[in-house]
């Protein structure tokens, strides 16, 4: 067999640049760039786009700057200021007549059983202005008085001279039984439940120098206890002493209206509330 000529070689070599050139015409068509790194070729894509930071300061203002924009909470404080001094406004006559009422009956000499008396009566009018200086609420301040009048202290009671609510200041607010003590009232009997408001009342009215003014309330009391039979106690010491103690903390007002918490005869109950309620327009 004979070898093959020479004129073989440059032909092979022809069609190899053929497809080198093909190759090279495929790839630049191509929108990849191909790279050769480490023995692999690898795609080089387009660079990432760096993002932007979510929050940046806002640069300064150059010049004068303008007002700045009022928040709703700025406004609303605003109007509570201003709602306040209104307040202060309102209330200062009512502060000027108990000062005025205080600095009389320190001068006046207190006569005997009678408790000077910090708020004129519901019927005596002023001079000047022909009206009661005072509401029905406010008669025994501070210990015959209703409860405070919340509307009053907000400046929004429409009553006024009429209101059968307190509008006089109270140092300290008159203590409420919670449910332990009320409980202990439905387990203790009706003589030793009274025995112990008649004990508290006595107190509170010598305390407060009207006991004369009110004999009629605790004489009324006494004949009810004389009525009833007394039973030995059933309730522990302490949740007895504990109903005491709160009932130090009331006025003689509230003591007396928690007779509707025991089952005592309607007839007493009514009674009791007249009785009070007369002591109240005697001591004012």
């Amino acid at each position: 067999q004979e070898p093959r000529s020479s004129s073989a070689a440059p032909l092979h070599t022809h069609c190899a640049a053929v497809r080198s050139s093909r190759l090279r015409t495929s790839f630049e068509e191509m929108s990849l760039e191909l790279e050769y790194r480490n023995t692999f070729i690898s795609v080089q894509e387009e660079p990432m786009v760096q993002l932007k930071r979510r929050a940046s300061s806002v640069p300064p203002r150059l010049g004068r700057a303008g007002p700045e924009p009022v928040c709703p909470a700025q406004e609303q404080e605003v109007e509570d200021g201003l709602y306040v001094q209104s307040l202060q406004k309102k209330l200062a006559p009512v502060f000027a007549c108990e000062v005025e009422l205080q600095s009389n009956a320190s001068t006046e000499e207190p006569m005997v059983g009678h408790v000077p008396s910090d708020i004129p009566s519901e019927w005596d009018a002023s001079p000047k202005e022909g009206k009661p200086k005072c509401n029905p609420g406010s008669a025994g301040h501070p210990e015959l008085c209703r409860r405070p009048c919340i509307y009053f202290a907000l400046g929004q009671c429409i009553n006024e001279v009429d209101c059968n609510f307190c509008h006089l200041s109270h140092n300290n607010r008159s203590a409420t039984l919670d449910k332990s003590q009320r409980q202990v009232i439905k387990q203790m009997s009706q003589h030793e439940f009274l025995s112990m408001l008649l004990c508290s009342l006595q107190s509170k009215a010598a305390e407060g120098r009207f006991e004369l003014d009110a004999e009629d309330v605790l004489q009324l009391f006494r004949v009810q206890i004389g009525q009833l039979r007394a039973i030995p106690s059933k309730v522990p010491k302490t949740k007895v002493m504990n109903l005491e103690k709160a009932l130090t903390r009331m006025t003689f007002f509230s003591v007396a209206s928690l007779t509707s918490r025991g089952s005592f005869d309607t007839g007493f109950i009514e009674l009791c509330k007249e009785k009070v309620t007369f002591l109240r327009q005697k001591v004012a």
